[in-house]
């Protein structure tokens, strides 16, 4: 039985594989959305840190989700959550179970965009 009660919603996306066509161009994978997910969310202050050191860290958050039964969710995928796209950088799975919680470690990507 899951413990977090999930009230936030956000979007699973993962880049598509690059391809070759047959005249022998390669195309870039483009982004594609997999899935809607409801989550509890935690966002991280490091307002702390930049008062002390000066130095600006991107924007992090942990989400916890209940595991996708049809659905691996892998490093590298991207989390859309009010509009910006966050990496998944960390996947706590221990029980590997489907209906358990896991815990995603998600930081801001600006880099990324759907096209």
């Amino acid at each position: 039985m899951p413990k977090y009660q999930k009230t936030t919603k956000i979007e699973l996306w993962r880049n598509e594989d690059r391809y070759q066509d047959n005249t022998g161009s390669w195309h870039a994978g483009r982004a594609v959305q997999l899935a809607d997910l409801w989550c509890c969310f935690k966002g991280k202050d490091y307002s702390l840190l930049y008062q002390q050191t000066g130095v600006w860290a991107k924007p992090i958050f942990e989400v916890t989700i209940t595991r996708p039964k049809h659905l691996k969710v892998r490093l590298g995928d991207h989390v859309r959550h009010d509009g910006d796209f966050y990496i998944v950088r960390q996947i706590n799975d221990l029980t590997g179970q489907v209906g358990h919680d896991m815990k995603l470690v998600c930081e801001l990507d600006a880099d990324f965009r759907n096209d």
